[in-house]
Parts: C-alpha cells; sequence; structure tokens
C-alpha cells in the first residue's frame, strides 16, 4: 500500500477528533494574549503600593512626579529608614523635600521618598498617627518586623555596609553610583563647610543642624513684602 493514496473518511475523522481539543485550547490563549501585546491594559492612575493612598497624596509629600505629561526618563526612590515615633522628623523631611520641587525638576525627573518602619511594637498613639500620615501623604512603608537595634532594620553598627550586603545578596541595584563629594558630613556652618551642587547632608541628627543646613541653601526663604515675613521679624 503505498503512503501517497489517499486517506480515507474515518482517518481524517479520528485526525480531527484528537486536534480539536488542542486547536480550542491554543485558541484560548493565544487569542487575548495577542490582545494584550497589541495594546497592554492600562495601569489604574491612583494605584500606589506604598500607605494604600493615591500617587497625587504621595507627590504633594515629597514626590517628584509630573503630573499629565510625559513621564520622566529617570526616576528615583529615595528610602529613609525610620521609626514610628518620630512623626515630626518625617514632616520635617517631607517638607524640605516638597519646598525644592520645581516644575523644571519634575519633568526632568520623578522622585518619590518612602519612609520604611517596623509594625512592631506600635503603642495606640503612634499607631494612629501612623496611619494618620499613610492616608494623607501616602509615604509610609510598614514593614512586619520588631523595631530593635539588635536586629532587623534599625540594627546597630554600619549600615550602609550592612545594606549593601543585603543588596549584593539579593542580586540588587546592581547600577549604583558614587555620589562623593557631593554627600558628605555636616561639618559646621561656615560657607566653605558646604558645597554648591550638595545632593544631600548626612548626620543631621539635632534641629539646630538641619536649621543652620537650611538655611544656608535658602530653603527658608521668604519674600520680604510677605506678611508672614513681618511676623517673624516683628
Amino acid at each position: 500500500m503505498s503512503y501517497l493514496q489517499k486517506p480515507s473518511y474515518y482517518t481524517i475523522s479520528l485526525v480531527v477528533v484528537l486536534l480539536l481539543p488542542f486547536t480550542i485550547l491554543f485558541a484560548s490563549f493565544l487569542l487575548p494574549f495577542s490582545a494584550y501585546l497589541r495594546g497592554p491594559p492600562p495601569i489604574a492612575a491612583g494605584s500606589v503600593v506604598a500607605g494604600g493612598c493615591s500617587h497625587g497624596a504621595a507627590d504633594g509629600g515629597g514626590g517628584g512626579g509630573g503630573g499629565g505629561g510625559v513621564r520622566p526618563e529617570i526616576s528615583i526612590l529615595v528610602g529613609v529608614h525610620t521609626m514610628a515615633k518620630k512623626h515630626s522628623r518625617r514632616h520635617l523631611v517631607r517638607m524640605a523635600y516638597a519646598v525644592q520641587q520645581t516644575a523644571a525638576l519634575r519633568g526632568a525627573a520623578r522622585v518619590d521618598v518612602r519612609f520604611a518602619l517596623c509594625a512592631r511594637p506600635m503603642p495606640p498613639e503612634h499607631r494612629a498617627f501612623v496611619a494618620l500620615e499613610a492616608r494623607a501623604y501616602g509615604d509610609v512603608m510598614l514593614i512586619d518586623c520588631d523595631e530593635s537595634p539588635d536586629k532587623g532594620k534599625t540594627g546597630s553598627s554600619a549600615e550602609d555596609v550592612t545594606t549593601g550586603t543585603w543588596l549584593n545578596m539579593g542580586n540588587k541595584a546592581k547600577n549604583r553610583v558614587n555620589i562623593f563629594p557631593r554627600m558628605y558630613d555636616f561639618k559646621g556652618v561656615k560657607p566653605e563647610d558646604f558645597l554648591e551642587d550638595t545632593i544631600g547632608v548626612h548626620q543631621l541628627k539635632q534641629d539646630l543642624r538641619w536649621a543652620q543646613t537650611l538655611e544656608h541653601f535658602n530653603v527658608t526663604w521668604l519674600d520680604p513684602s510677605s506678611k508672614m515675613t513681618n511676623s517673624l521679624l516683628s
């Protein structure tokens, strides 16, 4: 019998019966996937992972996302390790970032600031205040850990070296940039103690150092003709 002879009716029926389930299965997966490739579903504009709040609130408290335009090419995430009780310090950092945001900067880069703190222990008053911050600013990240100086997020010793070790272990943050000398320790209040193109000043543990640094970079400058200036000087 020749292999080139015309297949019988029963052979064709058997082939159709065998291939039909695979054809249906293939079509059910291929058609939705091809539609996704033509136009992926849009991401909700108000979605955000931190704090359970929309991006609008987060940007108002220190985020640098530009609204309603082309997405900036550079996106920077600034993580701040903090503790639940340090409400005033977090608000100071928010104000310092927010007052420096301009339309030009928002168009050039998106800067998001997130505060990371452990969920335990959390006294009732701090739990309420942290929840209020999360709703108002959307920049609070609660981590399932215990706040302790001996382990976890607030471990003592060289925290920058430890963080680098964690990133290496997780094979993360491969594109690292050394910003020295644009980020440096607080030296004093003389003009030569600060650099013109400063990115960040370290060791601002005391409020007085914060005030001196902010004043040097004219962050606290007020319009001389404003009523607020007259009230502060009177």
